[in-house]
């Protein structure tokens, strides 16, 4: 795959050099508006087009400048991404034509993760939102909630997030219209006991998580024993 970063003063000029240069058969990855400029990037790919041995062969044949792949390896390495991830990504971001970094690196991102949406009928596993302060984890644990409620399901709401004011109000107004009873879980072993005591009951288990910072390591491990005890699905939250 072929990817390829424009950048242009509005979308459809953008769109309009996308399929001028890589045909109909191109696959728009993603775009992106500059709130400062108004200026719109367009990640594009076309299938079969580059092997990841033209990508390599590229990025160390000057395809791609060195420091762009330096800034990135660096900046995933200070965030504690896996080495073995961090060469993978190096080595997508060598079929991308992009001198900003950051583009970049959203380009291999793009081309070699795949997303899916959440299921609305039933699941294994609970689903723990996890994520920064911040980030929107009570309110997406309740429209959640509510799309499951609205199809049918029978839902089951938990917070773990019982330290910061306000919080447990805050899902509980939402909860009881949906008139779903938010149980509150201080803790991992409490967490643990509650989804045995609930097992089997519910089709299908939203649970909300404190926000905590990846750079403290007391609340990684916190987050991390939270984890382990529910035997939960993380899915984690961005702003």
């Amino acid at each position: 795959m072929r990817l390829k970063t424009y950048t242009a003063s509005g979308m459809a000029e953008a769109m309009q050099t996308v399929r001028r240069e890589l045909g109909d058969e191109a696959i728009i990855v993603s775009t992106q508006k500059d709130p400062e400029t108004g200026e719109v990037h367009i990640t594009a790919a076309l299938e079969g087009y580059d092997t990841d041995e033209d990508a390599i062969e590229r990025m160390l044949g000057g395809g791609m400048r060195p420091f762009i792949s330096e800034a990135v390896r660096q900046a995933l390495s200070f965030h504690g991404v896996p080495g073995r991830l961090i060469e993978r990504l190096v080595v997508a971001m060598g079929a991308v034509e992009s001198e900003d970094p950051v583009m970049a690196c959203a380009a291999a991102l793009d081309s070699t993760f795949a997303f899916a949406p959440l299921p609305d009928k039933s699941a294994p596993r609970p689903f723990m939102l996890i994520g920064p302060p911040g980030s929107g984890k009570t309110i997406t644990v309740a429209k959640l909630a509510a799309r499951s409620v609205m199809k049918g399901r029978k839902v089951g709401v938990i917070t773990t997030d019982s330290m910061r004011a306000g919080v447990v109000e805050q899902l509980a107004s939402f909860t009881r219209i949906m008139d779903i009873e938010l149980k509150v879980a201080r803790g991992p072993d409490a967490l643990k006991r509650m989804l045995d005591d609930n097992a089997g009951i519910y089709d299908l288990v939203f649970i909300d998580s404190p926000g905590l910072n990846p750079f403290q390591e007391r609340d990684v491990k916190y987050l991390g024993d939270l984890l382990e005890a529910g035997g939960v699905e993380p899915i984690l939250v961005m702003a």
